[in-house]
């Protein structure tokens, strides 16, 4: 699923997503890609709850990390360039269509006019 399109060069700083509506009771291992690189290992999301927050590390060998609805979001440790391109998010598992996730973006522009626009 598409999340973000990418248009000229820019630093990626932090993206973090917010479940809305609790996820189904479904194995559904989840991760981001930009096009069709991995920037994080899978994590299950199965049944989590509205509150809680997903984010990366910046380093593609680890997973997306989860935490509670209570629980403060680190900050993205390592900043990923991006050139023109789509952020996604692949799930492996399907709930129904039940489960909402809203993901936020910060970023750094680093060429003239480069832009990150939600799909």
């Amino acid at each position: 699923l598409n999340l973000f399109t990418v248009t000229g060069r820019v630093r990626l700083v932090s993206i973090i997503g917010l479940v809305t509506i609790q996820i189904g009771a479904v194995a559904n291992a989840t991760k981001l890609l930009f096009e069709a690189t991995d920037i994080c290992a899978s994590v299950d999301i199965n049944g989590d709850v509205a509150g809680t927050h997903y984010n990366i590390t910046g380093t593609f060998a680890n997973a997306l990390v989860k935490n509670g609805a209570l629980v403060p979001v680190a900050a993205q440790a390592t900043p990923l360039t991006l050139p023109a391109g789509t952020l996604k998010v692949n799930c492996a598992g399907n709930d129904g269509g039940g489960g909402r996730v809203q993901w936020t973006i910060l970023y750094v522009p680093l060429s003239s006019g480069a832009s990150v626009v939600a799909v």
